[in-house]
């Protein structure tokens, strides 16, 4: 194309450029603010924009040179941008805006809804017509060309400025588009700040990753050993070309073609979670998959069960912040886009993750994830799972339903799983392992017996072959008698003798621990119980316990944390303290305990080496202590002392870390208030029983004395203070759930009394109270505490761990209320719980009482639920003895978001204590009938109504408060009956409008009328922090129900 061409061509491509970033900016406008008001001014850039596309496409046409690919390219964009623009002229011509009242402003919001999708259509259709033309523009102009042409006096005016300025330098984007007007120069500046949003969406990724992570979320499948060499190769073969016992589905085929499940099961110990570690990390794996999916990204996640580890690893909510949190790594973008456009991240990640929401987020993402993307997913130990089986099953048959998915699953051939796979292909890892163990045996003992035997080597492999067939495809039995038979040959046993050891040993693993155990040394089996039992305690309770924190534990290491004494470890004494705690360890427990092998550090204090955790050698041995001896680590008293063991090993682990740990080796300092609050978990169970509490509690008293001391030295140490220990710092961050941002948190952590009343500490509430004759206005406050300690247990949504824990805080309560007390006072100057809120001590107390049966009953034994509910039933006497209203209502919180509209539905919904337990499920309510009996004794009815609305949306103009009449909410509350109640009991509060719901909320926002809106008097009163805003619409939703309720009696009087 000649110089004089492209130069008006270019002209021509400058102009359409700039009026497609007017219109693209007012359609943004349209879309984020919902300015209807300038729907005009969109129209006539739309229309300037499709004359400017009329003349380009003409200038093209008019040419009388053959027109290139890239003519033609630009030609057809003009035609596409006249049609967009007409039909945007078309569509803004319905959207009249004018400025109205409030009501008007939410009327229209329905409308503007409607009409999202569509000006976002247009906008990212003007926008690919932007990118494409940019990068037509400097392309096509040569000035040294267009400076020797003999035509350059015909052109335009404005194309002769554009080409004197770039002869003149203007060679940059920003240089050359400044002489056609500051609207194009706003259109790269849009640009830049797309390129912020870009970046602002790498921070949301980043925080989302950060709150799916957990330290141990690869720990397991590290800790798992690697296959012997040469084992496991058989996996990848053909099953018709090997001479085995047992056939089994082919697993290449299964890899290369077929969707669902493979099931691999086998006994305990035969290496199933050795063989899914070998196939994962294997090349071999990712090779056969990458024929099944040969067109798609393909992402292989995968997860290892645990029930001796933490609880993340043995429950449903590691499994699925696992994989979520790989899905997440590995396709970062789609992962992000899927769960931002349904999620306002915001404030999503400033709550706790619970099932519930993990498993919709993954059910959302294969719903939603591209054809493009395949996935497999493998999960290991299916039987060492802890929770609800059918949770666990439902997860697993997501991967078997979706599209371009499969899964593969290890586990003990257990009932439930042996009906749910029994139609998959599948392996028995023990029927078909034989030559790997022999070979193994082979591996270990040889180079044993050559060296002590070399004489009688022809004898070696019957020795093998018999070790072999005794294992019957077990692993760890064979690892258990190659140690035997080794530390056999190192004592001077000649080879019938160590065939008399094989002989005599047992066949079975359990037969095996039970020779372990008959051959401890009398004088270390009372030390080797009081380990096992820490062991056996932490695993229930969903912690680990560590090497360096049990020596801080010790009897010559403990006074020294006690007193804070960090110098001390820093000593040699310590150091040897350490290395003898491990040796006893390793000789007490006759080889059924392990250390993880020490680590260099490549920073850090050199006694750090010695944070490693202990765990069983394997789960069995768990099952088989709890089996045979479980009478014993039941005894309160053995297990009170396990738990003190295990709270001395967290404190003693946080001081040391305060000293040796500035790089954040074994704790960053995010991670150490945490700590210390599982630490006063455990602290508290010490006088979880009634029973307990003479015996255990100057123990208790002693162990949170010491807590308190070093939580100040961390506070000290970090320099925080009240104004800093908020919810944007990681101090804040760290509380327990339902404390994280709350006025008056500042409290608990500066009065060792409060503190310890939050944690249900009794023995150290009682000791006080006693001693000091506290006044009824600090008693009272003393019993807010305690409610909002049972509010946060309940938050937290374990059982384990705090299963005695709520034994601990009906302690409390029980102290604290033998004291006569008016607990129809206000709460003042007491954190308040950001899920419900009451107008009275009693009522808080009432409702904490009540919402944590509910979590603790549909959880427990029905021995613990009995004892539960005999105690419950108790202090709800004495609160109705006090004057507790049975009906006290409390102001619930669920905030609702709509995947259609992208709308925002915050509701406060009004309950009564007796609706709590009439509409829960009949197993849970025929635990709690005693309660709900004793309630409508009391004359409490069972009432509901939503109260107050909030809507957010992009159309309107900041948030909208609306009120509820009765008609409207018993509309929405039969459309979300069934949501709310899951949201109520099940600690999440936010929920997605299902369709019907999501009608009833258009048709109720466009039948609104003034008086449906809070008017402006009681809005001025409203506080400016969002969270002091929920707190001020809870009170007014009890202040609008108590009136109400006047209203009723008086008009009934």
């Amino acid at each position: 194309m000649d110089p004089v061409t492209a130069f008006s061509l270019a002209a021509g491509i400058l102009q359409v450029v700039d009026i497609s970033s007017r219109a693209v900016k007012k359609c943004h406008e349209l879309y984020k603010d919902g300015s209807l008001a300038e729907h005009r001014e969109t129209a006539e850039i739309a229309d300037a924009l499709a004359n400017a596309a009329d003349t380009l496409s003409a200038s093209i046409q008019s040419s009388n040179q053959p027109r290139s690919k890239e003519d033609s390219e630009i030609f057809d964009l003009s035609i596409k941008c006249r049609a967009t623009a007409r039909d945007l002229v078309a569509r803004l011509n319905k959207l009249k805006a004018d400025q109205g009242s409030r009501l008007q402003a939410l009327t229209k919001s329905v409308e503007a809804m409607r009409q999202k999708q569509m000006l976002k259509d247009k906008q990212a259709a003007l926008k690919e017509y932007q990118q494409v033309l940019d990068t037509q523009i400097l392309m096509r102009l040569d000035t040294s060309s267009l400076r020797l042409s003999q035509d350059i006096d015909i052109l335009t005016k404005e194309v002769r400025d554009l080409a004197i300025a770039m002869e003149n330098g203007q060679r940059t984007v920003e240089q050359l588009l400044a002489r056609h007007g500051r609207v194009i120069i706003d259109h790269f500046d849009r640009r830049f700040d797309d390129h912020v949003h870009v970046l602002q969406g790498h921070s949301f990724q980043q925080r989302l990753n950060e709150s799916l992570f957990f330290p141990e979320i690869s720990s397991r499948q590290e800790q798992i050993p690697d296959e012997f060499r040469g084992t496991n190769q058989w996996i990848f073969e053909e099953p018709a070309t090997l001479g085995r016992s047992q056939p089994w589905s082919n697993f290449p085929a299964w890899l290369e073609h077929h969707p669902g499940a493979y099931w691999i099961s086998g006994r305990p110990g035969s290496g199933k979670s050795t063989l899914m570690k070998s196939i994962i990390n294997d090349p071999r794996t990712t090779k056969f998959l990458s024929k099944w999916s040969p067109q798609t990204n393909l992402l292989v996640i995968s997860f290892y069960f645990w029930n001796t580890g933490t609880s993340l690893q043995e429950s449903a909510t590691g499994l699925l912040r696992s994989l979520l949190y790989q899905i997440s790594m590995q396709i970062p973008d789609e992962f992000y886009r899927i769960y931002n456009h349904n999620h306002p991240v915001e404030l999503d990640l400033r709550r706790e993750w619970t099932d519930q929401r993990l498993l919709s987020t993954l059910k959302l993402f294969m719903e939603r994830k591209s054809k493009a993307t395949s996935i497999c997913a493998f999960i290991d130990g299916l039987d060492e799972f802890t929770g609800d089986e059918e949770l666990l099953l439902d997860i697993v048959r997501l991967f078997i339903k979706t599209p371009n998915s499969k899964v593969c699953v290890a586990s003990r051939p257990e009932q439930a799983f042996r009906e749910e796979f029994q139609s998959c292909p599948q392996l028995r890892v023990h029927k078909l392992n034989h030559q790997d163990i022999q070979h193994t045996a082979k591996q270990k003992l040889y180079p044993v017996l050559e060296r002590y035997y070399p004489d009688e080597t022809y004898l070696f492999h019957s020795l093998v072959y018999r070790l072999a067939k005794k294992a019957q495809g077990v692993f760890l039995w064979l690892d258990l008698i190659v140690e035997d038979l080794i530390k056999g040959a190192k004592s001077g046993d000649n080879l019938d003798e160590l065939r008399s050891r094989l002989l005599r040993t047992p066949d079975s693993i359990y037969g095996m621990y039970a020779y372990k155990m008959q051959n401890l040394d009398p004088l270390y089996r009372e030390e080797a119980f009081k380990y096992f039992s820490v062991l056996i305690a932490a695993s229930d309770l969903g912690r680990q316990v560590d090497l360096l924190g049990l020596a801080s534990a010790q009897e010559e290491a403990w006074p020294h944390v006690q007193q804070l004494h960090t110098e001390f470890f820093h000593t040699p004494a310590f150091e040897i303290s350490c290395r003898r705690l491990e040796s006893r360890i390793i000789s007490r427990c006759g080889g059924l305990v392990d250390i993880e092998e020490e680590r260099e550090l490549s920073r850090g204090s050199e006694i750090l080496r010695h944070h490693r955790p202990l765990t069983f050698i394997h789960k069995t041995v768990v099952d088989y202590l709890k089996e045979k001896h479980g009478e014993f680590f039941l005894q309160p008293a053995q297990l009170l002392a396990a738990h003190s063991l295990i709270a001395q090993d967290f404190l003693g682990l946080l001081l040391i870390s305060e000293t040796h740990d500035s790089d954040g080796v074994v704790f960053n300092p995010s991670k150490k208030l945490p700590y210390m609050f599982t630490a006063m978990r455990v602290i508290s169970t010490l006088t979880g029983r009634l029973e307990d509490r003479e015996a255990f509690g100057p123990l208790q008293i002693e162990l949170t004395t010491t807590a308190f001391g070093i939580l100040q030295l961390l506070l000290d140490r970090y320099n925080v203070t009240e104004e800093t220990f908020g919810s944007k710092n990681i101090y804040g961050l760290a509380l327990p759930q339902g404390l994280q941002g709350r006025a008056g948190a500042w409290h608990l952590v500066q009065d060792p009394l409060y503190w310890n009343a939050f944690y249900g500490c009794t023995a150290f509430v009682c000791s006080k109270v006693s001693i000091e004759s506290l006044p009824d206005r600090q008693l009272l406050d003393l019993l807010s505490i305690t409610s909002l300690g049972l509010h946060c247990l309940v938050e937290g949504g374990g059982y384990l761990l705090d299963r005695l824990s709520y034994f601990a805080l009906l302690n409390t309560f029980d102290a604290i209320l033998h004291h006569e007390l008016d607990v129809n006072q206000k709460v003042t100057g007491i954190p308040t719980s950001r899920r419900c809120t009451t107008s009275s001590i009693c009522a808080t107390s009432l409702w904490s009482l009540l919402r944590a049966s509910v979590h603790f009953v549909s959880r427990a034994s029905i021995e613990d639920s009995h004892t539960w509910t005999k105690r419950c039933i108790g202090i709800i006497n004495k609160l109705l003895g006090g004057g507790t209203d049975p009906n006290s209502t409390a102001s619930y919180y669920c905030q609702a978001m709509s995947r259609r509209f992208e709308s925002i539905l915050e509701v406060f919904l009004v309950v009564s204590p007796l609706y709590m337990l009439t509409s829960l499920s009949p197993d849970v309510l025929l635990l709690l009938t005693p309660v709900k009996e004793r309630l409508s004794a009391a004359g409490a009815l069972s009432r509901r109504r939503f109260r107050l609305f909030v809507v957010e949306d992009d159309s309107l103009q900041g948030r909208q408060f609306c009120k509820f009449n009765l008609e409207r909410s018993e509309m929405l509350w039969e459309a979300m009956q069934q949501d709310v109640a899951v949201a109520l009991f099940e600690n999440d509060f936010y929920l997605e409008l299902n369709p019907r719901a999501e009608s009833v909320f258009v048709e109720m926002l466009g039948t609104l009328s003034e008086g449906d809106m809070l008017n402006q008097k009681i809005l001025d009163q409203m506080p400016e922090q969002r969270f002091d805003q929920r707190l001020w619409l809870h009170k007014l939703a009890l202040e609008m129900d108590a009136e109400e309720g006047q209203q009723r009696v008086s008009a009934t009087a």
